[in-house]
């Protein structure tokens, strides 16, 4: 049964503004080195941040008199890159904050209402997770951590406080959804069996539990969760496990009783869930994550657990309530099958349309099939598209939208993912030889494949693949309890098929020796010359297959949790054992989540030796001279020591993670500029594969390859960059003026060029005789004189040059670059040198409301359609000139009308 009501806004007692006289300045001092000004010029209140000499936000703060909030609201101006934590203080003291992620641009006010509920840390005071009475301090901080450009401001006006338990912002439904029946993606476990939603097991002595395992994302800000069953044995007790990032959440449920029961709790952060794992400090992050089931009890004969379902009362935004899940499209018979299924949340029928939109890597349209259908509250569908396999990329836009938007309550709902088709690469046959000098490597993690026959038969499919790509070094960890499950006795069988693998195609390993086992002293010094001991028996034993080792990962945050001050301790004493029994060997060290200068200078000053400075530089967006400048500085303060990234990416997940088509841009730029501005010997991605099939948890979707093996569009950029670039060395910047990057490498197969553009723009090039154009999807073409439309931050390759000359073709196309739906997009071409001669004319596959021409051609006009989902468009622009054709890629930012969260 689907239980549901609406949260209409309740009578505002009041809308206090928030005047700018009374903000407050801070350069959030306990990560020091940020700068910055709290400035009002009129009605506009700017925020000016400077992150040059480093620290992690900074902050405008307003108090005001205590009131119950139900939400602020105010307008802002902002680069679309910087990311905004917005903080509340209770009446106990208690600080609360929760990050809001936003399409934005500096030349348009976005509305934005942030809304009192949803906080996803908090500190101090009840120390709860969620307000408690009244809130006297608003804050709005600027993040600095993966911002580029490091330095500029924020602009805000109209910012009002908005009294009442409930507020208009806060609009939306109070839904309960069926989240699984268990009829599909659960892992059965403890010697049970789980078949069309039927769980059987039996509680024996010595193995008194059984349990399902998956992983399954809530919608919302979930509330409660009841679970539906009928059978098991009387007094078996049942408990939840939840996913929250890292960490984990637990309690009991109830108990069974042999006939049907429904046992209901709140979810966290209520009280009664205990916490462990990863952060370990309580805090929600959301999306929670149903991730185990266990039933526990007394040994007995063997039942059943039927009728299985797990029920999840949320709260969403009307805005929010209709959910898309896309599939990964299969090809069957040469013919590709595009799946999604909607789910609708709210608490009425909604009347919807669902449009699968699929166009080419050059933003050439090439089908779309339309959907319209009316879906009932709870109600889940599949819909399914098909169209022709291509051999080259397709990319899918599937879009949602409530077709009654006059009428949608709250907000009208809409939403939008990108899943892409990309043909199979052959995997390569065993025997491709290692190239230990290539700098080419990424995280193919070949130790996550179970050790039984299929498990192994994935591991060399993975490794198969990686070396199709180019992939010539994978990072490995060694985990101790695996090799060691007890003090002195060693199990090498799964290592030794691991590293066997890797050597059969030419994969050399980088080890990383980690973590703990259950019976080590762990974070004393006692426990660190058990791990050396242990470093020593690895390392002994494959001296002649692996000669770089890196000592833990990331011990600057929660992977470390003893005293920061042991690790170079257990880094020098590692060294010593290794050098000892390979002098040889390299020893990989630090191993900092970010670039975390201070603690790399931590174990600087401590004295601890090391051969390699390893880094994970993950940031939210991409500027490669700062990122180029990061890196450098690393190296300066390891003096000189040769710098590893051995971690960094971008999730593809729906609601909150890049597109799958923007992963592969940012891949080859993060290859090509680490590696072609000289400042890294090395250059590594997380990961390879997905590691699970939850569409909605980051963690899961950092893989190039999905968890089917089929590849996304980065897969097929890793394997242009590595092959093109194959042996890549001696790199070197190249100066191409401003708003252009290139970069010069020695090859295997000779010189090349990458360069890229930060806008879409028109160039002629001259290179060498010979040279070869290589675009990221793998086209390759003999390089002419004809005019080369470069889309932007998308790399192109020049094959046989050392050298290449770019010549602005003396027009462009002008169009917005952020557009609200509903509202008139105009594009022209402008410049110096515009053709005599075009036509224009708009590609797309959208139900445009309205397009046309101006009366002499040289302007194009369209109005997109009122129901376009917020977020990236993909359209093109076709320019007919005479003797040739060419489509010019847009991608729009659809803004909200508002951003609620």
């Amino acid at each position: 049964m689907l239980t549901t009501c609406f949260l209409l806004a309740g009578a505002l007692v009041a809308a206090v503004p928030l005047s700018n006289d009374g903000w407050t300045f801070s350069p959030g001092a306990e990560f020091p080195g940020a700068v910055g000004r709290v400035e009002a010029d009129g009605e506009v209140l700017r925020l000016h941040y400077d992150f040059t000499g480093g620290g992690a936000y900074v902050a405008a703060y307003r108090e005001f008199e205590a009131a119950e909030v139900g939400y602020f609201s105010f307008l802002i101006r902002k680069a679309s890159n910087v990311r905004l934590t917005f903080r509340v203080t209770d009446e106990t003291g208690q600080s609360l904050q929760k990050t809001l992620s936003f399409a934005s641009t500096p030349d348009e006010w976005q509305a934005v209402e942030v809304v009192n509920g949803g906080w996803n840390h908090g500190w101090g005071g009840a120390n709860n997770g969620r307000v408690n009475g009244t809130i006297h301090s608003f804050g709005i901080l600027v993040e600095g951590r993966e911002l580029g450009p490091v330095t500029g401001s924020i602009e805000l006006r109209e910012v009002v406080m908005h009294e009442g338990a409930v507020a208009a912002a806060g609009a939306g439904w109070q839904t309960d959804y069926v989240a699984t029946d268990f009829r599909a993606g659960w892992g059965a476990g403890g010697g049970s069996q789980l078949a069309e939603g039927r769980w059987t097991y039996q509680l024996r002595a010595g193995a008194t539990e059984a349990y399902l395992a998956n992983s399954i994302s809530l919608f919302g800000e979930a509330q409660s969760v009841t679970l539906r069953a009928r059978g098991g044995a009387p007094g078996q007790r049942v408990r939840l496990r939840l996913g929250s990032h890292f960490q984990s959440f637990e309690r009991e449920l109830g108990e069974l009783t042999g006939g049907p029961v429904e046992l209901t709790v709140p979810l966290p952060p209520a009280e009664g869930w205990s916490h462990s794992g990863g952060e370990n400090d309580g805090v929600l992050r959301r999306p929670l994550r149903l991730t185990t089931l266990i039933v526990s009890g007394e040994p007995g004969d063997e039942v059943t657990l039927d009728d299985l379902a797990l029920v999840i009362r949320t709260e969403v935004p009307a805005s929010d309530s209709l959910v898309l899940i896309p599939e990964s499209p299969r090809e069957v018979d040469g013919r590709l099958s595009w799946r999604t299924e909607l789910l609708n949340l709210a608490g009425e029928p909604q009347d919807v349309r669902a449009n699968l939109q699929l166009g080419r890597w050059s933003g050439e349209p090439y089908g779309q099939q339309a959907f319209t259908l009316r879906l009932h509250p709870g109600q889940r569908v599949r819909l399914e598209a098909n169209s022709e396999a291509t051999p080259t990329m397709l990319r899918g836009q599937w879009t949602l939208a409530a077709a009654d938007e006059a009428n949608a309550a709250g907000g009208a709902a809409r939403t939008r993912a990108e899943v892409n088709w990309v043909p199979p690469t052959p995997p390569a046959a065993p025997g491709t030889p290692a190239e230990p000098d290539s700098p080419w490597g990424m995280g193919v993690y070949l130790y996550r494949y179970p050790g039984n026959e299929a498990g192994l038969a994935e591991m060399d499919q993975a490794a198969a693949l990686a070396a199709a790509a180019g992939v010539r070094w994978t990072r490995e960890e060694f985990q101790w309890h695996r090799i060691e499950p007890r003090e002195g006795e060693y199990d090498w069988t799964f290592y030794d098929a691991m590293v066997d693998t890797a050597g059969r195609h030419g994969l050399s390993i980088y080890g990383l020796l980690c973590y703990w086992t259950p019976w080590s002293a762990s974070y004393t010094r006692e426990g660190v010359d058990e791990y050396t001991r242990w470093v020593r028996a690895v390392v002994t034993r494959y001296r002649d297959r692996i000669k770089h080792w890196e000592i833990w990962n990331e011990p600057n945050i929660f992977f470390w949790s003893g005293p920061k001050e042991l690790y170079p301790v257990m880094l020098a004493e590692s060294y010593a054992a290794i050098k000892e029994v390979d002098p040889e060997a390299r020893v990989l060290g630090i191993s900092t989540a970010g670039i975390d200068l201070a603690f790399i200078n931590q174990v600087m000053a401590s004295g601890a030796p090391f051969d390699d400075l390893t880094v994970h530089p993950y940031r939210g967006a991409l500027d490669e001279a700062a990122f180029v400048a990061e890196l450098r500085a690393a190296a300066e303060a390891v003096e000189g020591r040769p710098v590893w990234i051995t971690e960094m990416g971008w999730p593809t997940q729906y609601l909150g993670g890049v597109d799958e088509t923007e992963q592969a841009r940012l891949l080859a730029r993060c290859y090509l500029s680490a590696v072609g501005s000289g400042a890294v010997t090395s250059m590594s991605w997380y990961n390879y594969r997905n590691d699970g099939v939850d569409p909605f948890y980051n963690e899961t979707n950092f893989g190039v390859i999905r968890r089917d093996f089929s590849p996304k569009p980065a897969y097929q950029a890793l394997r242009t960059v590595c092959t093109t670039l194959a042996g890549a060395r001696d790199g070197a910047e190249l100066d191409l003026g401003p708003g252009w990057l290139a970069y010069r490498y020695q090859t295997t197969a000779g010189a090349a060029v990458a360069l890229w553009s930060q806008q879409t723009t028109l160039v002629r090039l001259a290179a060498a005789p010979g040279t070869e154009v290589v675009e990221l999807m793998g086209e390759r073409a003999p390089l002419t004189d004809r005019a080369y439309l470069l889309a932007a931050n998308t790399p192109l390759i020049l094959a046989g040059t050392d050298r290449v000359n770019v010549a602005a073709a003396g027009w462009s196309l002008e169009a917005p670059a952020a557009v609200r739906p509903g509202e008139r997009v105009t594009v022209r071409l402008v410049g110096a040198e515009v053709p005599p001669q075009y036509v224009l004319s708009v590609r797309t596959q959208l139900p445009l409301a309205d397009r046309g021409v101006d009366q002499d051609g040289r302007q194009l006009w369209f109005e997109l359609p009122a129901d376009t989902p917020a977020g990236r468009t993909p359209l093109s622009v076709e320019i007919q000139l005479p003797g040739e054709t060419l489509l010019w890629p847009l991608e729009l930012e659809v803004l909200p009308e508002v951003v609620r969260g």
